[in-house]
């Protein structure tokens, strides 16, 4: 698909278009912050094509996404993004068949490829993904059965996952949300 719609989140109403990704594609990491949505990899149905991309918007004006750099490893679908208004993450993912351990990680005030951070406990995509200003969450997902883990990082240094804890029942493509003080798995 590729084209990008938004809300007004103090309003109700239907969503309005705002622009499209630089290149169509499904199943991208997504991130922000206080000026720009960043949106990484994914996979073009039609070349059937798993992309290294980044790109961004400007979230108060509308318009095509431009790019942004390359993820560091292979191109792949369902990786999760999180992170805080400095920092974005991108975890786990598949190259079908393979699913990715890595996580990688961008500076979202400034365009460039993204660097390695470090890896989640096992390979993993699908999974939600949650964060407040100083850790991000990973939780669920497959790999390829599916998986109850919740894993964290400190956003601000890199390194390896850490436990967290466990999902009431294991799942694949859970969605995630939060607030500053907790998160939110289904």
């Amino acid at each position: 698909q590729g084209t990008l719609d938004f809300i007004t989140i103090p309003t109700t109403g239907d969503s309005t278009e705002f622009g499209g990704l630089s290149v169509a594609r499904r199943h991208t990491a997504t991130m922000a912050s206080p000026t720009r949505g960043v949106f990484a990899t994914g996979k073009n149905d039609t070349t059937s094509t798993y992309l290294k991309v980044i790109d961004f918007v400007i979230i108060q004006t509308q318009g095509t996404a431009v790019t942004f750099g390359e993820i560091s490893t292979n191109g792949r679908e369902q990786a999760v993004g999180a992170g805080n208004k400095t920092r974005g993450l991108i975890a786990g993912g598949l190259n079908s068949p393979t699913p990715f351990q890595s996580i990688d990680f961008i500076t979202l005030a400034t365009e460039g490829n993204s660097q390695d951070f470090g890896d989640l406990a096992a390979n993993r995509f699908g999974m939600s993904s949650m964060s407040s200003s100083t850790r991000a969450t990973f939780a669920g997902g497959s790999t390829p059965s599916n998986s109850d883990t919740i894993e964290f990082v400190t956003i601000a240094t890199t390194g390896n996952a850490t436990d967290f804890g466990d999902l009431t029942v294991a799942r694949t493509v859970p969605q995630g949300l939060s607030d500053a003080h907790g998160g939110l798995g289904e």
